[in-house]
């Protein structure tokens, strides 16, 4: 089982198809750094396929691992990639638009319960959280391992100061958006969005998820 304390400290820092449904302006809202919404980094990882550029131990997975994905929009960092390839009990997942601004998205359940990209909304019993970063700088294109551990150590540090929004968290029942920082005005422009997302995901994230374990079933090369 993955450690909760590991995942706890996650969630507080915190392919593809080409086919995808046309982005909704009232829900974008992007302009990334200016409210980087979690339907808008959805749209953006799906809309173009993934090629997967390595796995490494980076800041939000403990020891696990993480795999990373790009696209010419985004990263997408999928943590607690497991050498194994199987899924872990926790998602951790976060999306990076090259225009600025980072989604995490994060949700553990009870062990009693199916795990993974099986799993509807309604059950999701244990933690369910959504983020946003914004980030400072330009976002590099083709990032190594080594590039990506510092931009994530340094977003995850300075989330306070560059500002950050967060909905959702442990044991959860309604997602309660704030933002906090030089993000704190955005409350009521991503708030409503991430709230909606947080409550009842569109099909697309479910199919997100599907499409990042076939990724990392097809693509992924595991040293033993």
């Amino acid at each position: 089982m993955l450690n909760l304390i590991a995942f706890a400290i996650a969630l507080n820092l915190s392919m593809i198809s080409s086919v995808s449904a046309a982005p909704s302006d009232v829900k974008r809202k992007i302009a990334s750094n200016d409210g980087y919404t979690p339907q808008a980094a959805i749209e953006d990882a799906l809309s173009a396929p993934l090629i997967f550029k390595g796995r490494g131990i980076l800041p939000g997975a403990d020891t696990t691992g993480s795999c990373v994905f790009s696209n010419d929009k985004v990263y997408v960092v999928y943590h607690y990639c497991l050498k194994s390839k199987k899924e872990a009990e926790a998602l951790n997942i976060d999306i990076i638009s090259f225009d600025g601004g980072v989604v995490n998205f994060a949700y553990e359940n009870s062990n009693d319960r199916k795990i993974g990209s099986s799993l509807r909304r309604s059950q999701y019993d244990r933690a369910w959280r959504i983020s946003f970063f914004k980030t400072t700088g330009e976002i590099k294109k083709n990032m190594n391992l080594v590039e990506m551990k510092s931009f994530l150590t340094a977003t995850t540090q300075m989330m306070n100061s560059k500002g950050s929004c967060f909905a959702g968290g442990m044991m959860k029942t309604t997602p309660d958006p704030t933002c906090k920082g030089t993000a704190a005005e955005l409350t009521e422009s991503w708030g409503p969005s991430a709230g909606d997302f947080w409550t009842e995901p569109d099909e697309s994230w479910y199919t997100f998820q599907k499409k990042m374990r076939s990724e990392i079933a097809s693509q992924v090369t595991i040293a033993k």
